[in-house]
């Protein structure tokens, strides 16, 4: 049998209550980390969720003014109107094409009676929000160049390609580009 120390005695309650510290602040530190990694993902975006793509079995929007199909990645219904959001999977700036993509949805999203007033596009580490309150005809202007390249490779056209080496980089199809 072990006899403690009055000095012994005095000091176990300020090591438990030591412990007991350090263990609500590693919780604490835990759920922050928690918190700043699900923001990242799933982004911090106000208003309410009235729109999700389910991947292939989702049909696309389609704007038969400007014959332009397309759907977000979600869509939430914010106070002036509605919120497209475009997600890239990847670390990186966004891209044109991102941004033409976004904004041939949003804009078949309008052809489908959904207000858009803004479209976020969002990778990993960058997101870039762009304000659509303007009229159909002038989101079209922007994205009228994408536009008429899609339509020429549908139609079967050789595409000059352009890439760049940060691009690239992060393109799914880097193996078989010659």
């Amino acid at each position: 049998m072990r006899i403690s120390s009055k000095k012994e005695d005095e000091e176990m309650p300020t090591l438990v209550i030591g412990y007991l510290v350090f263990g609500l602040l590693a919780v604490i530190a835990l759920l922050l980390l928690f918190h700043i990694f699900r923001s990242k993902e799933q982004g911090d975006i106000s208003g309410k969720l009235i729109w999700t793509d389910y991947g292939i079995k989702t049909k696309p929007f389609y704007h038969s003014e400007f014959l332009v199909f397309g759907k977000p990645d979600l869509m939430y219904k914010v106070r002036r109107g509605v919120k497209a959001v475009e997600y890239k999977h990847r670390m990186g700036p966004v891209f044109d094409s991102d941004i033409a993509q976004a904004l041939a949805a949003a804009l078949a999203a309008r052809g489908s009676g959904y207000r858009v007033i803004e479209v976020l596009v969002k990778t990993r580490s960058t997101e870039l929000s762009i304000d659509l309150r303007e009229s159909d005809s002038a989101v079209y202007r922007k994205l009228q160049g994408y536009v008429l390249l899609v339509r020429q490779a549908k139609d079967g056209r050789a595409m000059q390609k352009k890439p760049e080496a940060r691009k690239c980089r992060s393109c799914a199809y880097r193996e078989a580009c010659a």
